[in-house]
């Protein structure tokens, strides 16, 4: 018989194993039978009798993927009753809807306050949530997961806005059309909430006689565009979740997120131009409008209005990798695609992952991108964490040999355990680091130790910069000889920053370009070594009178 079917005997009609669905008025004939693949197992729990249910826990519709008018769809294929309906889940869903935009306007007044304070808060926060969205990735591979890994991984669902955890059955009869549209108009929701606190900032101004202060455009700017970096993952998911279809043993497709609705046909068909609008907005236009203002960045960094609008894009990371939110975005949408790029077929879904992983803690462990020590050793362990979960889950692959994995439970059953306890491990360190971030934040000792420590370290500059300048030309090349390509490049590295930050003079080579501090700009402008000619002389002229100021001064204390 077809695949997803077993013969019980002789002359008896076919049963459908776990995992598979068939309509009860479907041929029976073993050489003409329709059989569609399930997207959940315990939603088809096959049959050992052909008068057995092919669906479970009251669950109909094609693939058993709907429930019943009146109940909802719960994370592990289960029918729940839905509290209230209709007017009354509206109205709450209304409700809900008011706390969102009060608590988008209290994120953006905490913003505006605390500024570039709070940027390791916000980088270990930012993390929290990228590992999020990557575990509810996985949940879409064709990965045979155990049911409390399953769990772990749909219990995250949520940040892919994944709208039926709102139990939107309950309030509207469920469709591919309700099901693909709600999620895709999360984000306008979200991007008019935080643009409508401009208007309500300049009321609260006037109502409360200036105390409270008007939030002004860039700075809400900025936080739209932190919403997006942020979800990028769960935005390019949901887009692209209508082309998102895997196929059954009949040679049909169903849509991953909506296995109710049948590819390239009936209602999936009408919905496919509205699904090409949004990838050009949402996943090609962001990346597009993203991507052009990192690379213009240095030359742009000087205007007011551009450092205000876009520095969530910047605010993380060092100077010199003011670039790495490429590399981010990058990461973010290879890994919502990669379903798309291979539907059925898991070692190849296995494969991309652990590259694109591999890839980005090879760019992580080279440049070392973000401001703060602690989210760099984060990352870095969550990457581990991440390709533990996905190294010990390629046991879970649901291909060739699986069937003889599956009949092993007692190793699946330590595996499984393996894969909770690093997503446990890892939520707890982003949680630790989390809370030391804030203590950190709000901590006047931390301020007064981390003043404490920049002092000893401009005074020992100070003393080796005297012991620099004593040396003649052929001793300081002999020092420079010996050392290894890292001190090199550190070296390297703080004459970029002394001659953009002091000297206003920015490198000619891309390798060797930063971003200013805001302090470092002068007259709205940042001059490049090789834009303006005139204003290249005037300013090696102001470092040649600085420099010949600090060597008439250090250099005689420096001989005694």
């Amino acid at each position: 018989p077809s695949p997803g079917a077993t013969c019980p005997g002789f002359g008896l009609p076919p049963l459908l194993e776990k995992g598979y669905f068939m309509f009860d008025d479907s041929s029976r004939t073993a050489w003409d039978l329709d059989v569609w693949r399930c997207q959940s197992e315990s939603a088809c729990p096959g049959q050992s009798s052909v008068d057995d249910n092919v669906c479970s826990h009251g669950l109909l519709g094609l693939n058993c993927a709907k429930c019943p008018r009146g109940q909802y769809r719960t994370r592990l294929s289960t029918c729940g009753d839905c509290a209230v309906q209709g007017v009354a889940a509206a109205m709450i869903a209304v409700f809900c809807m008011v706390l969102a935009f009060l608590m988008v306007g209290v994120i953006a007044y905490g913003m505006c306050r605390r500024g570039a304070s709070s940027t390791m808060v916000l980088t270990v926060a930012g993390l929290l949530l990228t590992f999020m969205q990557t575990i509810s990735v996985f949940s879409w591979l064709k990965f045979a997961w155990s049911t409390n890994v399953k769990w772990f991984f749909t219990s995250a669902t949520w940040v892919l806005l994944d709208v039926r955890e709102f139990r939107t059955s309950c309030i509207m009869e469920e469709s591919a059309a309700a099901a693909y549209l709600l999620p895709l108009t999360l984000p306008l929701l979200v991007i008019s909430a935080i643009l409508g606190w401009k208007p309500c900032s300049r009321l609260l101004r006037q109502a409360t006689s200036e105390r409270m202060p008007e939030l002004q455009m860039t700075s809400l700017l900025n936080l739209v565009g932190a919403f997006l970096t942020a979800l990028f993952i769960s935005i390019v998911s949901t887009t692209v979740a209508l082309f998102d279809c895997y196929s059954s043993p009949n040679g049909k497709e169903t849509v991953r997120t909506m296995p109710y609705t049948i590819c390239w046909s009936g209602e999936h068909l009408s919905l496919v131009p509205l699904a090409a609008v949004a990838v050009l907005v949402y996943v090609l236009g962001v990346l597009s409008v993203l991507l052009v203002v990192i690379f213009k960045a240095p030359e742009w960094y000087a205007n007011q209005y551009f450092r205000s609008s876009f520095d969530f894009l910047f605010m993380r990371y060092q100077a010199r990798t003011w670039w790495f939110g490429i590399v981010v975005l990058c990461r973010s949408t290879f890994l919502a695609l990669v379903t798309v790029i291979s539907p059925d077929n898991s070692f190849l879904q296995f494969n991309l992952v652990l590259l694109t992983l591999v890839c980005s803690l090879m760019a992580h462990l080279i440049w070392m991108p973000y401001k703060n020590r602690m989210p760099n050793f984060l990352e870095g362990f969550q990457f581990f964490m991440l390709m533990m979960i996905m190294g010990v889950g390629s046991w879970f692959m649901s291909d060739a040999g699986h069937q003889e994995r599956v009949s092993d439970e007692k190793t699946g059953q330590i595996l499984s355990a393996i894969i909770i306890i690093c997503i446990a491990l890892n939520i707890l360190v982003l949680g630790v680091g989390l809370s030391v971030s804030l203590v950190f934040n709000r901590s006047s000792v931390v301020e007064e130790l981390r003043t404490g420590r920049l002092h000893c370290l401009t005074a020992e500059w100070k003393a080796i910069s005297r012991i620099v300048a004593s040396m003649d030309q052929e001793h300081l090349t002999k020092l420079v000889a010996r050392a290894s390509h890292l001190d090199r490049s550190s070296i390297r590295g703080l004459n970029d920053f002394v001659l953009l930050e002091q000297c206003h003079i920015r490198r000619a080579t891309l390798r060797g370009r930063r971003l200013p501090s805001v302090e470092a700009v002068v007259d709205g402008k940042v001059v490049s070594a090789m834009e303006d000619l005139e204003a290249q002389k005037e300013l090696h002229r102001r470092c040649d009178v600085m420099s010949e100021r600090m060597f008439t001064r250090v250099l005689p204390e420096s001989l005694d």
